[in-house]
C-alpha cells in the first residue's frame, strides 16, 4: 500500500476503500503485520483486514463492499434512511392529498348534481305555480258568478245550504202531479245533484 491508506493497487480494494470513505467511515488503520491495514464502520461491527500486496481474494473485496452499503454505522448510510424517511413523508403527503382531491372532486360534482336538480325543481315549481295561479283565478270568477254573496263561505256551509235546497226539492217532487212532464228530468237531476253533494261530504270526511 502507499503512504495513503485509502490508497491501494488492487483495483477491487480501491473501489471497495472509496465507497467506505465515501460512507463516512473512518480512516483505516494499520494492523500488526505493517502489510496490513484494518478497515472497520464507525461502530466497529463491521470490519475486513486489506493486505498491501492485494493477495486476499478479490471476491472478499466485493463482499465487503455490499457489507458497507448494508452498514447502518455510517453516515452515508444515516443520511440515506434520511432522504428515504423524507421522500416516504413526500410520497405519503401526496397521496393523502390525492385521496383527499378524489373526494373533493365527488363532493364537488355531488354538489353541482345537487343544484342542477334544484334548478329543475324550481324551474318545474314555477311553472306549476303560474297554472296554480291562474286556474285559482279561473275558480275564484267562477265561484263569484255561481254565488256572488257566498263567495266568502265556507264549503260546509255551502254543502248545508245545497241540502236544505236538495231535500226541499225532494219533498215537493212528492207532492209534484205525476202527469207534469219535465218531472222526470227533475228526479234524474236530484238524484244527480245527491250524488254530487255526497262525493263533497265525503272528501270532506278525508
Amino acid at each position: 500500500m502507499s503512504g495513503d491508506p485509502w490508497r491501494h493497487q488492487n483495483k477491487e480494494w480501491q473501489e471497495t476503500l472509496a465507497l467506505a470513505k465515501a460512507h463516512g467511515w473512518p480512516e483505516p488503520r494499520v494492523g500488526t503485520n505493517h502489510h496490513t491495514v484494518v478497515l472497520s464502520c464507525p461502530a466497529g461491527v463491521h470490519k475486513t483486514v486489506i493486505f498491501s500486496t492485494g493477495r486476499s481474494s478479490e471476491n472478499v473485496a466485493r463482499h465487503f463492499r455490499k457489507r458497507i452499503r448494508d452498514c447502518q454505522h455510517g453516515s452515508h448510510a444515516e443520511s440515506l434512511l434520511a432522504s428515504i424517511q423524507l421522500h416516504l413523508d413526500s410520497a405519503e403527503r401526496w397521496i393523502s392529498a390525492a385521496e383527499t382531491r378524489v373526494d373533493l372532486d365527488i363532493t364537488q360534482q355531488r354538489l353541482d348534481d345537487l343544484l342542477n336538480e334544484a334548478a329543475d325543481l324550481l324551474n318545474e315549481a314555477e311553472r306549476e305555480f303560474d297554472l296554480l295561479a291562474e286556474r285559482h283565478e279561473q275558480l275564484a270568477s267562477a265561484l263569484a258568478t255561481l254565488f256572488p254573496e257566498a263567495s266568502h263561505s265556507t264549503v260546509d256551509e255551502m254543502t248545508q245550504a245545497a241540502h236544505t235546497d236538495l231535500r226541499t226539492a225532494g219533498q215537493n217532487l212528492k207532492d209534484a202531479p205525476s202527469d207534469a212532464r219535465p218531472l222526470e228530468d227533475m228526479r234524474r237531476r236530484h238524484g244527480r245533484l245527491a250524488l254530487r253533494l255526497s262525493e263533497i261530504r265525503e272528501h270532506l270526511i278525508e
